[in-house]
């Protein structure tokens, strides 16, 4: 089993060794596109969103015929760092 495996690794290997990398075959190219337009920044802002919402209750229940109103406001992050994968594990106020 061991010089199974031993001889799948070599083969890997020399099939990786065998090909150079082509990019340097690649022409530097002569002309370049224009350059990207500057993303506007948003203005800093201490509130992020505001929900509004209902609920309707159960016909069947006692509460028929009667809704709930239900609002939410989530304010901006403190601090966060763009493009970061732990950015949703910072909680807003």
């Amino acid at each position: 089993m061991r010089l199974k495996t031993g001889l799948g690794g070599v083969f890997a290997v020399a099939l990786l060794a065998a090909d150079q990398a082509g990019a340097a075959d690649l022409g530097y190219p002569t002309a370049f596109g224009a350059p990207a337009a500057p993303i506007a920044q948003a203005p800093v802002s201490f509130l992020s969103e505001v929900r509004l919402g209902t609920f309707a209750h159960d016909p069947a229940s006692p509460e028929k015929g009667s809704a709930d109103l239900n609002g939410e406001v989530l304010f901006a992050k403190p601090f966060s760092e763009p493009g970061s994968p732990w950015d949703f594990l910072f909680p807003r106020p």
